[in-house]
């Protein structure tokens, strides 16, 4: 990682944008930003939205699991991650609900006719009084317009000291980090182009930051000049059921969300960025992400009415927010992008049969060390997850950390102490988060398996078997033989399969227990706490067996 930028940021914007930072945040448990502390700020209209709600709480358990430590080097979550979260507070209720009470542009007598007029040229009338609630709901005109003010109403809140929410400080604090930035920042965007939130809101973040710490700092400080700005450019890749002439003719949904027009509005989006001037000044890399392959449908098979948000909408994963997580890896660990022109990059993937994508793990953060990096670390971390739900039942509720530590006292008695609590965070970690949970005998996938759903078919780095949502062959997976032939170098040693046959819990615990060098890296991966040496010793145990970094 390039040690020349005091700070990491990153923005998540709307519901993709919460979806990519959830991929972010797997990468961070893998441990690829080694030694890092990182701010993280969500931006969202949408309070109560669903997969905002998810990833919060992801970052609440990564958290507990990092226990208050510090960044570690080269084991499971290294990096260490400040969640704030700001949203824009409409309310309709309070006379701030819609455009028409926000600017007041309302038929009131007192309303100036010129004011009225210009809203009525830029916006029909059925934009200016839809629930903002939700969202934008594709209307980028006028969210960009809303999201850049809501930053700059906030900044004079917080001057004039004047009755200051919790999210308004958030915003507060996290724009304080950047401005301290001044050996150089980094700020990744993540959002998409298509849809209403992420795509008001991508373009004017730099300018609204700018402005917000100008205005907070009263004229006196400013955006350091080395702070840089990068983001994705993500097309289109989902879709969902058309609203019907019945849900439209309603108030609140009279202006909704159409993924027919998700294409349009992607090229649209995408020539504005490449002739903006504003845009080619404020940003040093853009990536270029999009789908080639039909558009995962994400409408329920029982819903009625298109959702514009709240809590019942929590999408699954997609393989195109882990590839918008590496071009954050990318951005983020770029050695120089102080050259004043505007870099557009993309990369393409190998399609097999049947016009299925075949991932590999050098595709997605480059070949070389960090792809050896990824591989390693990915499998590792998949290996212990198969351990924690697999072998040991984490997945149907028992506490599979604690019976790895169990089988482990005899020993290592440094870690009888950690407390059930502890125990409990990484087991939740595995079972709500990264790999399944099994509720009355049915299998439910989380961040992992729904990516290798995603691909329809696909590959995705492993053997196709370790993603198996059968319980009976998820039993009979082998530590030992993740990779498929393409990659079979990086298996066990042919010496351990041979003298064990199937690697199963049993031996894994047998080296984690024998095997003396897994700690002698110790003191080369910044570490102080019971809980923090823990993780190291499983990673350096799976990382001394696995034959990816040392070949």
């Amino acid at each position: 990682m390039n040690t020349s930028v005091d700070k990491l940021f990153l923005i998540a914007v709307g519901g993709t944008g919460m979806r990519c930072l959830e991929s972010f945040i797997h990468l961070c448990a893998m441990g690829m930003f080694d030694g890092k502390e990182i701010e993280v700020l969500s931006l969202d209209t949408d309070q109560a939205n669903g997969n905002k709600s998810r990833v919060k709480n992801l970052v609440t358990t990564y958290n507990a699991i990092k226990n208050g430590g510090n960044p570690n080097s080269n084991t499971f979550f290294s990096a260490k991650i400040n969640f704030h979260e700001f949203y824009t507070d409409y309310n309709s209720v309070a006379g701030f609900g819609n455009f028409h009470q926000i600017t007041k542009t309302s038929t009131s007598p007192n309303v100036l006719d010129d004011n009225k007029m210009l809203a009525d040229l830029f916006m029909e009338s059925s934009v200016q009084v839809f629930d903002l609630t939700h969202g934008y709901r594709a209307q980028t005109h006028l969210g960009s317009y809303l999201m850049y003010h809501a930053f700059i109403e906030t900044a004079h809140k917080i001057v004039k000291g004047d009755n200051i929410k919790d999210h308004e400080n958030y915003l507060n604090q996290f724009c304080e980090k950047l401005r301290g930035a001044t050996e150089g920042g980094r700020v990744f965007i993540f959002g998409s182009l298509f849809g209403g939130t992420g795509a008001s809101s991508l373009p004017i973040l730099p300018k609204a930051i700018e402005d917000f710490i100008s205005i907070t700092g009263q004229g006196k400080t400013s955006l350091p000049e080395k702070v840089k700005f990068g983001s994705t450019l993500l097309t289109e890749y989902f879709k969902f059921k058309n609203p019907d002439d019945k849900q439209r003719s309603t108030d609140e949904d009279a202006v909704i969300a159409d993924s027919r027009f998700f294409t349009l509005n992607s090229q649209a989006s995408l020539q504005y960025y490449q002739n903006d001037p504003t845009i080619k000044k404020c940003f040093k890399k853009m990536y270029h992400i999009g789908w080639p392959i039909e558009p995962i449908n994400f409408s329920k098979d029982d819903e009625k009415l298109v959702k514009t948000g709240g809590p019942t909408q929590k999408n699954d994963c997609h393989i195109v927010e882990l590839i918008s997580a590496a071009a954050a890896f990318d951005f983020f660990q770029s050695e120089s992008i102080d050259n004043d022109e505007l870099s557009v990059l993309y990369k393409t993937f190998e399609v097999v049969d049947n016009n299925k994508l075949e991932i590999s793990f050098n595709d997605l953060v480059g070949d070389g060390e960090n792809g050896k990096k990824f591989a390693s670390h990915f499998c590792a971390l998949v290996q212990l997850m198969h351990l924690v739900l697999t072998q040991y039942e984490g997945s149907i509720g028992n506490n599979g950390v604690q019976t790895i530590i169990k089988n482990t006292q005899t020993n290592f008695t440094d870690y009888d102490n950690l407390d059930s609590n502890y125990t409990n965070h990484l087991n939740e970690y595995f079972r709500e988060y990264f790999g399944y949970a099994i509720e009355n005998k049915v299998f439910e996938g989380k961040w992992l398996y729904q990516i290798y759903k995603s691909l329809q078919g696909g590959a995705l780095i492993f053997n196709h078997n370790i993603f198996s949502n059968d319980l009976s062959e998820l039993e009979d997976i082998d530590f030992g033989k993740m990779w498929s032939e393409k990659n079979e170098s990086y298996n066990w040693h042919k010496s351990l399969l041979q003298k064990f046959g199937k690697i199963g819990p049993s031996k894994f615990l047998e080296h984690f227990k024998d095997l003396d060098e897994v700690q002698k890296e110790f003191k080369n991966q910044d570490l102080v706490m019971p809980s923090e040496k823990f993780l190291a010793q499983l990673f350096n145990t799976f990382n001394s067996l696995n034959k990816i970094t040392n070949i």
